[in-house]
């Protein structure tokens, strides 16, 4: 649920939710790959998606896995999604992954 959530506010653009959520020490990697970004990059780039005209079509998740470990859980998992340009072209990206979720006091 929470993690469905932040997909679809990085893709909303929606600042105040995901700084709510990604804690300072963020380490995010997108998925067409290249190198790490920190909170503030991740929220800049979706930021910068929504400002575009960039919308999410469809957000799907599958063969979901989780490994709980104390207060930690790591979902491994595969994801495909569609958004659409401010010209109304469509793209959809397939792929895999892995995310680290951490339990802390009152989230």
């Amino acid at each position: 649920k929470v993690r469905e959530a932040v997909w679809r506010d990085w893709f909303s653009g929606k600042r105040k939710a995901l700084m709510a959520i990604l804690p300072e020490d963020f380490v995010g990697i997108g998925a067409g790959g290249g190198s790490g970004q920190t909170r503030a990059e991740t929220v800049a780039s979706s930021e910068a998606f929504a400002a575009g005209g960039g919308k999410l079509t469809n957000l799907a998740f599958s063969d979901n896995r989780i490994q709980k470990i104390g207060n930690v859980c790591v979902i491994y998992c595969g994801f495909t999604f569609t958004t659409t340009d401010k010209a109304g072209a469509s793209n959809t990206v397939t792929g895999r992954a892995t995310e680290v979720f951490v339990h802390s006091a009152g989230v």
